[in-house]
């Protein structure tokens, strides 16, 4: 849930993720691999290096202290943009609603 928290924050304030490409691959072998496992008592299996190695000289950005954020009260603010007429579910919700601002104006 920290991890949740920590994704949205970042994107929320346009503050750098501190996951990669090379992450998520990772992560996502955690469930073939668990499966091979399985399949394949008692032996098991390494998480491959989808770096070659690469990790131990790349900058690690995770910010611990949170130093950079970690509060949602800095919101980067988004500016308003205007509906687009053409949109067609924009018209469609309109026209289906219509009636409820009606009666509510009543």
């Amino acid at each position: 849930m920290l991890m949740d928290w920590h994704l949205i924050d970042c994107l929320r304030n346009d503050l750098p993720l501190d996951q990669d490409v090379y992450d998520a691959a990772s992560w996502s072998s955690i469930v073939p691999l668990s499966q091979w496992t399985v399949l394949n008592r008692p032996n098991s299996i390494e998480i491959p290096d989808f770096t070659t190695g690469s990790w131990e000289s790349n900058p690690h950005n995770m910010d611990i202290e949170l130093t950079n954020g970690g509060g949602t009260t800095k919101i980067t603010p988004v500016a308003p943009t205007a509906p687009d007429p053409e949109d067609e579910l924009a018209q469609q919700w309109k026209r289906d609603h219509k009636e409820d601002a009606d009666t509510k104006a009543k």
